[in-house]
């Protein structure tokens, strides 16, 4: 809740940037767009950027739904067609990605499914039953955080828990998906460290990703 360090925050993202709106690729520009635009101030650029992440959604999008669901976020917070975005129906492909146990990917996991919720709940599309019943195998009853298993031993994952925490709020109409969002929500309150950050591989990256799940 600093206007000035978001401010400073998007000035350094936006002097990054290039003429052609390419920060590293598909994934990396699609970051810079979603935290431009939370920032504010940089309209001109961020729809460079999304011009640019057009010419890369049919091939970036075929990693798999969570690659798709991405890109279909970047389309719904900028007011583009998630349905023909630079071409792609990225919809249809989030949503052919889906296994029949519900897993979104290839290589199902939380912050992928988390991803594959936001890109169809942002834009009005239906998130199937399966796709929340399979993410729920990934939190921890005992925390709520979610994560992943290590053999038997269940390691929590605060990016994780965090983006499926604004996921799950996106469909809080349900009642399991509810649930579940008060429990992550509760895990990461009593998570956060004095210094008010969150402790991952990046707690730069984590906090990022928490604090506005918090505020859903």
């Amino acid at each position: 809740n600093d206007p000035d360090a978001a401010e400073a925050a998007a000035d350094y993202i936006a002097a990054q940037v290039p003429g052609d709106g390419d920060l590293g690729g598909a994934g990396g520009t699609a970051d810079a767009v979603l935290a431009l635009l939370a920032a504010g101030g940089h309209d001109d650029l961020v729809e460079v950027m999304t011009d640019y992440l057009e010419t890369q959604a049919d091939s970036y999008a075929s990693a798999g739904g969570p690659a798709a669901g991405k890109i279909a976020l970047v389309a719904a917070a900028t007011g583009r067609d998630a349905t023909d975005f630079g071409g792609v129906d990225l919809i249809s492909a989030i949503e052919g990605s889906i296994g029949a146990d519900g897993a979104c990917g290839s290589w199902a996991f939380a912050f992928g499914n988390a991803l594959c919720i936001l890109g169809l709940d942002t834009n009005g599309a239906e998130v199937p039953a399966t796709l929340l019943e399979n993410s729920y195998g990934f939190q921890d009853p005992e925390t709520g955080a979610f994560g992943y298993f290590a053999g038997s031993d269940f390691v929590a994952e605060a990016d994780a828990s965090g983006l499926m925490l604004t996921a799950l709020a996106g469909v809080a109409d349900d009642r399991d998906a509810a649930l579940s969002a008060a429990a992550v929500r509760d895990y990461l309150v009593d998570a956060q460290t004095e210094d008010g950050f969150w402790e991952n591989f990046s707690p730069v990256n984590a906090t990022g990703l928490i604090a506005p799940a918090l505020q859903t």
